[in-house]
């Protein structure tokens, strides 16, 4: 088993209820019951002027953390939903334009989601970067952690940026007007990881919460100065092709985190999107990212077996950076999921196996996973 797992073709929850409404949507069937956590994508049709709002949590969530996230015209953005308490999220939309669909899961396979997020103030100062410590649950100590599962909404024009504690990657990374995403950032020696906001006081649509935290026993691989390790978009692409990560991720990685990033942009509606190889998630009604910069967006991806997945992107202004990667070792097996779960297609799992038994092997010093900059 593995920590993450991207469905081949992400799975559309079929109704997201009453508009303007908290509704408790069940996901059972959709996805894994094995899963402790779900990473949803959520999609805006809308062709119009202005914008719609959506609002995606988990069921019981107070509302002063229940932050509506704004969607321009075919935005999509993707962001991480503990299901430890349960099979249900809690969903508002706002018009019938909005779609939300599962892209993948989180298994307690050497990580932790928590049972409820835990959130932390982004209050003063400001334009800074602020220390966050994590959170371990049950008997873990700081020091089993390796990195954590976070989350972020930003409201008005407002910068979030996340990185390990003690590293130099920027701050500039502004998250546009109540836009929300997820990440997988490590932490340093002591359990810390810092986040960097440009809110206000009391404004009640800058949220930071951490979702849960990989263990070191765990092969999810941070990569701690993600920023100087350099842009990795291999130009503009139209239409799907192969994105070649040879280089990039070691083998037997089987799913990867990016950062979509735009320093600036111009005021029109550009493309930024990955798939898995073979996938037929649309590659025109779904890839909207950018309006106008600067903004950024995280977004996660398998990769197969020739150490590549597929991308488009239609300006070249826009930076793609990889965050972590995980990976299968020895003869240990990957889960690569299609959208199969209960009646979506001809099996709960299809298995890669790397070799003649499917068991976890760990490897490195001692028994330890190495990790990329984290000591």
């Amino acid at each position: 088993m593995t920590t993450f797992v991207k469905y081949l073709d992400q799975v559309e929850i079929p109704s997201l209820g009453t508009i303007n409404v908290f509704n408790t949507i069940d996901l059972t069937g959709l996805y894994d019951s094995d899963a402790t956590g779900v990473i949803v994508q959520a999609w805006n049709s809308n062709v119009g002027p202005g914008a719609d709002f959506m609002t995606t949590v988990e069921v019981g969530t107070p509302s002063t953390h229940s932050t509506r996230q704004r969607f321009l015209p075919y935005h999509w953005m993707q962001t991480a939903i503990s299901l430890v308490g349960g099979t249900s999220i809690s969903v508002k939309p706002a018009s019938a334009n909005q779609k939300l669909y599962i892209a993948g899961e989180i298994f307690d396979d050497n990580a932790v989601v928590h049972a409820a997020p835990i959130y932390h103030n982004l209050g003063s100062p400001f334009d800074v970067w602020q220390n966050v410590t994590a959170t371990p649950d049950g008997t873990d100590v700081l020091g089993d952690i390796s990195a954590v599962i976070v989350r972020s909404v930003s409201g008005g024009a407002g910068k979030i940026g996340v990185r390990q504690g003690g590293t130099t990657s920027p701050h500039d990374t502004m998250e546009w007007e109540q836009g929300m995403t997820w990440w997988v950032v490590g932490v340093n020696t002591s359990g810390i990881y810092e986040v960097w906001t440009g809110g206000k006081d009391e404004d009640e649509n800058y949220y930071f919460a951490e979702i849960g935290y990989i263990k070191k026993t765990s092969r999810v691989t941070t990569v701690a100065e993600y920023y100087s390790a350099g842009d990795i978009a291999p130009g503009t692409q139209g239409s799907f092709g192969a994105l070649d990560l040879t280089g990039v991720v070691p083998a037997n990685t089987v799913t990867a985190g990016f950062w979509w990033y735009a320093q600036s942009m111009p005021s029109a509606l550009e493309a930024a999107y990955l798939r898995n190889t073979g996938s037929s998630e649309d590659d025109n009604s779904l890839t909207g990212l950018f309006n106008d910069g600067p903004h950024h967006q995280t977004q996660f991806v398998g990769v197969d077996a020739n150490l590549a997945c597929e991308y488009r992107l239609s300006d070249a202004l826009i930076e793609l950076y990889l965050m972590w990667y995980e990976t299968t070792v020895g003869t240990d097996f990957a889960e690569v999921e299609t959208n199969a779960h209960m009646g979506h297609g001809v099996g709960a799992h299809a298995t890669t196996v790397h070799g003649a038994e499917a068991k976890p092997v760990i490897s490195g010093a001692g028994g330890a996973v190495a990790y990329m900059g984290v000591s």
